[in-house]
C-alpha cells in the first residue's frame, strides 16, 4: 500500500475519533448542516483534515486519486448558504471549553482576545466580495479579505469562538459584488451583509454572541490599538471590561485634573522623571 495513503488514512482515523468524542454528528444537525446531494457531512471529514496536511482543497481532495469523492459534492457542501457554520463553531467551542474549564480553576485568568489579519487572495479574480484591503504589517494594499477573529484564552491555551471574513465597506474598493439571488435572511445572506461592514461595527455583536451563546465566563477583552476608538470601547463595556493599548488620535482628548489632553501630552505629563518617583 502506498505510504502516502497510509498516512492519510491514519490522519482520517484521528479526525474520526475526534468527531466521535465530541459528537460532531449531533452538532451538525443542530447547525442545520445535513445531507443534500452526494456524500453526508460525516463522509466529508476529509475536508477538515486538510489544514493538518498542509494542503488546499484542490491538492487534498480534487486531485487526490486515493479519494473517491466528487468535487461537485464538496463545493455544494461548502457553498450551501443555509448551513449555519457560526452556530457549529459555537457549539463545538462550548464543548471544548468545558474540557479546558476542568483543568483551570482560576476564572480571573480567562480572557477574550480579538485580532484581525489579512487573507491574501492576490491570484483570485471572481471571488464574491473580493476587495482591496490594507495590510498593516506590510503597510500596503492587497487583494483579498480581512479576517476578524474572536477567541478565548486562559493564558496557556487558545480557543477560537467566532470569526468574520470582511470585505471593504467602500463599494469602489470591491472587485466583485455578492450574489443577489441568495436569500438575505439565510446564514449566507447575513454573512454577506456583515462582510461589508467596518470591523469596529462587527466586533460588539461578536462579543455579545460569544458571551450569550457559549458558556465562556471571561471577564476581560484584550484589544489591539487599532480598535481603541472611544465609541468601540463604550459599546464593548456594555458586555465586558476592556484592556487595550490606546492610540494617539488627533481628535480624542482625555480629562485629567480638570483639563483635556491628547494622549501624547498626557503621557508627557505623567511619565516618570528622575528623582520624582513615588514610593
Amino acid at each position: 500500500m502506498n505510504q502516502e495513503l497510509i498516512k492519510e488514512r491514519e490522519a482520517l482515523g484521528l479526525i474520526a475519533n475526534l468527531f466521535r468524542e465530541f459528537k460532531i454528528g449531533s452538532l451538525l444537525n443542530l447547525a442545520n448542516i445535513s445531507r443534500t446531494k452526494g456524500a453526508t457531512p460525516l463522509e466529508l471529514t476529509i475536508i477538515f483534515n486538510l489544514c493538518f496536511q498542509g494542503k488546499n482543497l484542490f491538492e487534498g481532495v480534487i486531485r487526490n486519486k486515493w479519494i473517491e469523492l466528487n468535487k461537485r459534492h464538496v463545493y455544494g457542501f461548502l457553498n450551501n448558504p443555509y448551513f449555519n457554520w457560526r452556530k457549529l463553531l459555537f457549539l463545538l467551542s462550548t464543548r471544548i471549553y468545558l474540557v479546558f474549564k476542568g483543568l483551570n480553576s482560576d476564572p480571573d485568568e480567562e480572557v477574550l482576545i480579538v485580532d484581525d489579519s489579512p487573507y491574501d487572495r492576490s491570484r483570485s479574480k471572481f471571488v464574491k466580495l473580493l476587495a482591496k484591503v490594507f495590510d498593516h504589517n506590510s503597510s500596503k494594499f492587497i487583494k483579498g479579505f480581512r479576517t476578524l477573529t474572536l477567541g478565548w484564552s486562559d493564558g496557556n491555551s487558545f480557543l477560537g469562538l467566532d470569526f468574520a471574513l470582511l470585505s471593504s465597506p467602500k463599494e469602489r474598493n470591491r472587485y466583485c459584488e455578492a450574489d443577489d439571488r441568495i436569500d438575505q435572511r439565510c446564514c449566507g445572506g447575513i454573512r454577506r451583509k456583515e462582510a461589508v461592514q467596518k470591523s469596529t461595527a462587527v466586533l460588539p455583536a461578536m462579543v455579545k454572541r460569544a458571551l450569550t451563546v457559549t458558556r465562556v465566563k471571561a471577564r476581560r477583552l484584550l484589544l489591539d490599538s487599532w480598535f481603541s476608538f472611544p465609541k468601540v470601547i463604550h459599546d464593548l463595556l456594555e458586555h465586558i471590561d476592556v484592556i487595550c493599548m490606546v492610540k494617539d488620535h488627533a481628535r480624542v482628548y482625555y480629562n485629567y485634573q480638570g483639563r483635556k489632553y491628547r494622549l501624547s501630552h498626557l503621557y508627557n505629563n505623567l511619565k516618570k522623571r528622575r528623582g520624582k518617583a513615588v514610593v
